[in-house]
């Protein structure tokens, strides 16, 4: 130790953690969707039948409800801009129906000026 630091009397160090967490698995290994359950109407509980993961029943529900929440609000938000979508094409076909017409009709215009203009030459 350095002479500015003095250590307490009776104190030699620290001492070592008298605990250990011990993982029964590796996590880390792979990331399990729990697909498949085991459903224990005995013991009233849930098992992923993959991993063999106990899952808490209040939580699956909870995350199975948000799960679900989430794909319709998606899924109205994709049928409003589908819905859009079909509007913004059918503005843009009745405009390509009103500017052939207009093209047609400028068209037979210009053919018959032509076509007057030819006969006197």
């Amino acid at each position: 130790m350095s002479d500015n630091i003095r250590s307490l009397p009776g104190v030699e160090g620290i001492p070592e953690c008298p605990m250990e967490l011990v993982s029964s698995r590796s996590k880390t290994i792979y990331h399990c969707d729990h697909a498949s359950l085991i459903i224990d109407t005995h013991e009233r509980s849930i098992r992923c039948a993959k991993c063999d993961d106990a899952l808490d029943p209040f939580n699956y529900i909870a995350a199975t409800a948000q799960h679900i929440q989430c794909a319709w609000r998606d899924y109205k938000s994709v049928r409003s801009r589908i819905s859009d979508f079909n509007e913004s094409i059918a503005r843009l076909q009745r405009e390509e129906k009103r500017l052939k017409a207009l093209v047609k009709r400028l068209q037979d215009k210009s053919a018959a000026r032509l076509d007057v203009r030819g006969d006197r030459a």
